[in-house]
Order: structure tokens, then sequence, then C-alpha cells
């Protein structure tokens, strides 16, 4: 199933409120034509990562979720999901893992899962995607 690039591009507001928050105000993300993701910190760190044009929704949305009225919930998620995934990667590359829990110092970097970045080790709530804070 091809990605709806509209989608993506709303990921990308969250991602980049979070990405300020929480490493400072020269971080940023943009799509480049819908097939890639470019992260730069502001300080001459510019990268940039290719997305997925395409997905599996069997291996990536739960059963039934095309089908449902969940279905454009559900498929906005899964690009906000892709997005989080692929900036996470291209900051870990540069720096070290990104975003931190700020309450388990050392644990694996947080998740989002509807909306929401959650603590991956202890299974908590940290903050809305888009709502992270300074560490």
């Amino acid at each position: 199933m091809r990605r709806d690039p509209a989608l993506l591009v709303r990921a990308v507001v969250p991602l980049v409120a979070d990405l300020r928050a929480s490493l400072g105000p020269g971080w940023s993300c943009e799509l480049v034509a819908s097939s890639a993701v470019r992260v730069r910190d502001g300080a001459g760190l510019d990268v940039t990562g290719a997305v997925d044009e395409t997905f599996d929704p069997q291996l990536s949305l739960p059963r039934g979720a095309l089908d449902s009225s969940w279905r454009d919930e559900a498929l906005e998620e899964e690009a906000s999901h892709t997005l989080v995934g692929l900036v996470q990667e291209l900051v870990t590359e540069a720096g070290g893992p990104w975003p931190g829990c700020a309450l388990h110092p050392g644990s694996r970097p947080l998740m989002v899962c509807s909306f929401t970045w959650l603590c991956p080790d202890h299974g908590h709530g940290v903050a809305p995607f888009g709502g992270l804070t300074a560490p």
C-alpha cells in the first residue's frame, strides 16, 4: 500500500516540536520530496534518510484497521511511527539515542504509540506526540 504524503507532512510538525524541545532550538526535520526526511541540528549536522513510500498494512496495522471506522487514524499513526523511527535512527547515528526517558536514564529511547511517547522499558506515558519538554 502506498503511504499518503499528506500524512507524512502532518507527522513532521509534532516531530519538529519534540526535536526542538528536547534537543534545542536549532534542530529540525523536513520531508524532501515525500520520499526522504532531512534532519539538521543548526550546528553542521545535516543527514537524510529514505522514507519507504509503500508499506504492508498486514504487518503495520492492527487486523481489520483498513475496514474499520479507525482507518484514517490507523494510517496517520502508521505514518507518524514511520517518521519517528527514521528520525530516531538519524539522530542516534549522529550522537546518541533520542529521546530518552527522564525518569529512567540509560533505558531504551522512547517510542510513539497512539500519538503518545512511551518509555518502552517501564511502560509509562511520558508526553503526547509533539509535547516533549527539555530534559
